[in-house]
Parts: C-alpha cells; structure tokens; sequence
C-alpha cells in the first residue's frame, strides 16, 4: 500500500526524468558535465572532440550551445539588460562619435540578433545635436538620473 502522497513523489519523479531525458536527447546524448566543462573551456581534449563531433551538423545543438555559453558569460560578467527609455552611461570613451567616458544617453531601441545591443541617444536632450549609437552591454552602465529645469544631469 503506498504512503500518503508517494504517488505525487513519484510523479515529480516521471517528471524529472522526462526533463532530464529531453535534455540528454537535445544534447546528443553528451553529459551535462561535459557540456558544462566544454562551455567553460576547461574539457579535456578527447571532450572537446566529442562535443564537436556532435556539434558537426547539428545547427539545433549548436544553437543551444551557443545560448548556454552566452548565458553564462553574461552571469560571469556580470552584465545588465537594458530596457527602452532607461538612462545608461558610458564605461569608455568613444573617439569616433566624440563621446566621453562617463557620458549619458537614454535607449531608443534593444537588437536581439546576432547579438544584443543597445540603440543610445547622447544629449544635449531636446537639441538638434544629438548622438545615436549602437552599443554592446559591456560599453554601458546604469545612469541614475536627476531632472534640474529642461537638463538631465547624473
């Protein structure tokens, strides 16, 4: 006779395997150790030509390789989405545009393909001589924002 609530368990249980299952199938069959250690660059040689033996002709892997390994640079850089209309600053100077260090913009648009990126309007705000450029997470930061009359200011 079953425990109470031993069904549910073992529902949770058919669940996660099917998940793990699935994952095991979009991974060609590879351990999710391996994949984790070839995404981090430290597999060892006869994994790495494991993994690329599976990767040949395997755009849907590829696909999904190449999401992790994003997703996890993002997590060790520490890096911040953006959203439209939020204020950012420059972490580095951009010669070729004039812009500064240091200098804020707001977002118009967020690109998604091939890589994200982040369409920035520099002030002065509500003047003719504004900037726009299309930047890359690591190039901005959050800008907190202040309105004094007609200006922003950071």
């Amino acid at each position: 006779m079953p425990l109470p609530g031993e069904s549910s368990w073992n529902k949770a249980a058919q669940y996660l395997s099917s998940i793990k299952l699935a994952q095991t199938q979009r991974w060609c069959g590879l351990d999710d150790r391996v994949i984790a250690r070839y995404v981090a660059g430290t597999a060892t040689e006869a994994e790495v030509n494991k993994v690329n033996e599976k990767l040949h002709g395997n755009a849907a892997f590829a696909r999904e390789l190449e999401v992790l390994s994003e997703s996890i640079r993002v997590v060790n850089n520490g890096l911040q989405s953006f959203g439209v209309d939020d204020c950012v600053r420059l972490k580095r100077d951009i010669p070729e545009l004039k812009l500064k260090r240091g200098t804020v913009g707001v977002v118009c648009s967020k690109w998604c393909s091939p890589n994200e990126a982040y369409e920035v309007e520099f002030g002065p705000f509500g003047l003719d001589e504004q900037t726009r450029a299309l930047l890359t997470p690591e190039q901005l930061e959050i800008a907190e924002m202040k309105q004094s009359g007609d200006q922003f200011k950071s």
